[in-house]
C-alpha cells in the first residue's frame, strides 16, 4: 500500500519505524519470490521462444531490468 507525504507526517516515530521494517520484509519476500520465477524461466529456456539469446537479454529487453540488476 502506498504512502504518501502528508500519511508520513501523522506516523508516531514507532509507527514509522514500524512501517519501514515491515516493508523491507515485504521486499525481500517479494524478491526472493522474484529469483524463484526467473530461475524456472531460465530452467525452460522460456527466454529463447520469446527471440533472446540469455537470461541477461530476457531481463533487460522483456523485463526492464538495467544491467547492473540483470
Amino acid at each position: 500500500m502506498a504512502i504518501d507525504r502528508h500519511d508520513l507526517l501523522q506516523l508516531t516515530d514507532d509507527d514509522l519505524l514500524n512501517r519501514t521494517r515491515a516493508v523491507v520484509k515485504t521486499g525481500c519476500a517479494l524478491e526472493a519470490e522474484l529469483l524463484l520465477l526467473i530461475g524456472e524461466i531460465d530452467q525452460r529456456k522460456l527466454y529463447l521462444e520469446r527471440a533472446y539469446s540469455s537470461m541477461f537479454a530476457f531481463c533487460t529487453g522483456e523485463l526492464g531490468f538495467s544491467e547492473d540488476a540483470a
